[in-house]
């Protein structure tokens, strides 16, 4: 039995994570910012533990007890993606946030990074890709990676860089594309799309929490992981894919909206070093995936 930490709990990722490691019999720390609205769904959850903090006070949190693994997910301003001043913020934040670890006994840091470090990319990404970010997130991501890197081995804990290209799943952002047109499409509404020229590499959110634990668990991991299925589609085959649940023509809802500049046109992950050092395959695939998050949207309605 493993003790955990999770910072930025609410998400996807964070909120697989929990089910996870609790399903393991891990005992697990949510630290949830205070102002979030997203607080009942965290009441299905038995056996956690709960310490609600903002981002900006980990400073000043003391606990009592040792822990083993720190994920640090929070972030403000991963939907401000041009706000140089919340992101720069979130980024010096995370410096308390690695204390924070280093203060409960943590052996093994993990942060959150982001495909928007990389800026754009004509061929798959890897631990070794040259990175451009193109948005005040990305280079925020990209500054806090160092930072950490560097944090990490002056307090001599193990630290691991998680590079996530586009993760999907239940409790994702209400208005990332997958969530927002599901709830569109469930209300009868018309989901408008670009062209879904891009090439994107889609991972579910429990793939993503079984990998993340895997790479923490393993003794010799260290730097930077991109995290993605590896398998590359079609935005437009992906938006398919969706509107077919609902018995919909996406052809005549392709190509009404304009993609934003900041949206990457080539998303793949290369899967190299984490195929080198565990053992791994995502067990959902697009279409259960895709099913899942349509029972999650008419399971948890907006308030």
């Amino acid at each position: 039995m493993s003790r955990i930490v999770i910072t930025g709990a609410s998400g996807a990722i964070g909120m697989a994570l929990i089910d996870f490691h609790l399903n393991k019999g891990d005992e697990v720390l949510a630290i949830l910012n205070p102002a979030s609205t997203k607080k009942n769904n965290f009441k299905k959850f038995r056996n956690l533990e709960i310490l609600f903090c903002d981002l900006n006070n980990y400073d000043r949190i003391n606990i009592n007890g040792k822990y083993d693994i720190f994920y640090h997910l929070a972030w403000q301003g991963g939907t401000s993606r041009s706000n140089i001043n919340i992101n720069i913020n979130s980024c010096l934040q995370s410096i308390c946030a690695a204390e924070l670890a280093f203060n409960l006994g943590c052996k093994v840091f993990l942060g959150a990074g982001s495909q928007a470090e990389c800026g754009n990319q004509n061929v798959p990404i890897s631990e070794l890709t040259i990175c451009n970010p193109k948005s005040a997130f990305g280079i925020s991501k990209l500054t806090a990676y160092h930072i950490l890197k560097s944090k990490c081995e002056e307090l001599g804990m193990s630290f691991i860089w998680a590079r996530i290209l586009s993760v999907y799943g239940p409790y994702d952002g209400e208005n990332t594309l997958v969530i927002s047109s599901i709830r569109k499409m469930l209300r009868g509404e018309k989901a408008y799309f670009s062209k879904g020229d891009q090439t994107w590499d889609f991972l579910y959110s429990s793939d993503t929490a079984e990998l993340l634990y895997l790479i923490t668990s393993n003794p010799e991991s260290m730097g930077i992981y991109t995290i993605g299925s590896g398998k590359k589609i079609k935005l437009k085959e992906f938006i398919k894919l969706m509107t077919n649940k609902f018995n919909i023509d996406c052809e005549e809802l392709l190509g009404k909206i304009k993609s934003s500049d900041l949206t990457p046109n080539y998303l793949l992950a290369d899967l190299t070093k984490v195929n080198n050092e565990i053992s791994w395959q995502p067990k959902i695939d697009l279409s259960e995936g895709i099913d899942r998050t349509i029972m999650y949207c008419k399971e948890v309605k907006l308030k």
